[in-house]
């Protein structure tokens, strides 16, 4: 068969046979692909939306971005709902709702609170 150009020959070789586009690698079968992609370290998958990132940091910025996924950065943990994340901000991270901002415990908050009350006191 005759390809166009490279890409197209590896996006065959993806939709025909089992194959790692990122590592350029063919597989007999695919569960050795699948195991491959689990536990290479040239991969950094999102289940949840079948995308391939090509670090773990790119991964975690695509859990932060999406709204498809309620993580906790600070925590590298997923929680089950936006409401169930909010409430970990606050009790975990100690979250200015005003301002979003996080503080490393309940005392850097009280204060950023006071200071936000006296500022708008004295406007």
């Amino acid at each position: 068969e005759d390809f166009d150009d490279e890409d197209d020959l590896e996006t065959h070789y993806e939709e025909e046979h089992t194959y790692c586009r990122r590592c350029g690698i063919m597989f007999d079968a695919e569960y050795e692909l699948q195991e491959h992609k689990s536990d290479s370290d040239k991969h950094n998958i999102c289940n949840s939306c079948d995308k391939d990132f090509a670090t773990r940091w790119a991964l975690i910025q695509h859990y932060v971005q999406s709204p498809r996924h309620d993580y906790c950065q600070r925590c590298d943990e997923h929680l089950l709902s936006e409401e169930e994340l909010k409430s970990h901000y606050d009790n975990a991270h100690h979250r200015c709702h005003d301002c979003n901002r996080f503080f490393k415990n309940q005392r850097g908050l009280d204060e950023h609170d006071r200071q936000l009350d006296a500022a708008v006191f004295t406007t």
